[in-house]
C-alpha cells in the first residue's frame, strides 16, 4: 500500500466513523430497536452488523496476506467500483452469516464503544501492513475478486451504505420521536 493509499484509506475510515457517531448521538430508548418492517434491520442491528463485518474483514485480510499471492485469471476490478459500493442504494445485499446481527452485543453505549474500538484496530492494522496488498485477494459476494487494499476500502464504504440505511429507518413516519 502506498502512502497515498494509506492516507486516503485513513481519511475514509475516520470520516465514516465520525459520520456514524454524529448520526447516532441523539438516539434514545426505543429508537434504538425500531424496525421499519420485519425484513429491515434496526439501528442496533445495523451497528452490530458493522462491528461483526469489520472484525471479519480484518481477520480475513490477515489470513490472505499470510498465504501465497493470487495467481488466478480473474481481472481485478478498479478502486472506483469499490468506492461506488455505497451508491448501491436500496438494493439489498446478502450478508455473510458471520456478520449477521444476533442482538448479542448489548446497549447503544456498548455497541458504539465496540464500533469505535474495532475501527481503531482497523486503522492500526492498516498502518501496520507491509508488502503488496494488491497481490492477495478474496471474493466479495457481489463485486467479485477484491485485493486486500480494496477490502480495507470496503470497510469504509460499507459503513456509508449502512449510514444510509440507518437514515432511512430514522425517516420512517413511525420512527419514535
Amino acid at each position: 500500500m502506498t502512502s497515498a493509499e494509506l492516507s486516503f484509506l485513513e481519511e475514509r475510515l475516520i470520516s465514516t466513523e465520525a459520520h456514524l457517531l454524529e448520526l447516532l448521538a441523539p438516539i434514545v430508548g426505543e429508537q434504538w430497536t425500531f424496525r421499519e418492517t420485519s425484513e429491515r434491520w434496526s439501528l442496533a442491528e445495523n451497528l452490530e452488523h458493522l462491528v461483526l463485518f469489520e472484525l471479519f474483514i480484518r481477520k480475513t485480510i490477515a489470513k490472505i496476506l499470510s498465504e501465497p499471492a493470487y495467481t488466478g485469471d480473474a481481472p481485478a476490478i478498479d478502486d472506483a467500483h469499490v468506492m461506488a459500493l455505497r451508491e448501491v442504494g436500496t438494493t439489498k445485499l446478502i450478508s455473510r452469516d458471520v456478520a449477521l446481527p444476533k442482538n448479542s452485543l448489548g446497549t447503544l453505549e456498548t455497541l458504539l464503544h465496540r464500533f469505535q474500538r474495532e475501527r481503531a484496530k482497523t486503522i492500526t492494522f492498516a498502518r501496520s501492513l507491509r508488502g503488496d496488498l494488491r497481490a492477495h485477494r478474496f471474493a466479495h459476494l457481489v463485486l467479485g475478486e477484491l485485493d486486500a487494499y480494496q477490502w480495507l476500502l470496503v470497510i469504509a464504504q460499507h459503513t456509508e451504505r449502512h449510514i444510509a440505511q440507518m437514515k432511512a429507518v430514522m425517516a420512517d413516519p413511525h420512527f419514535p420521536r
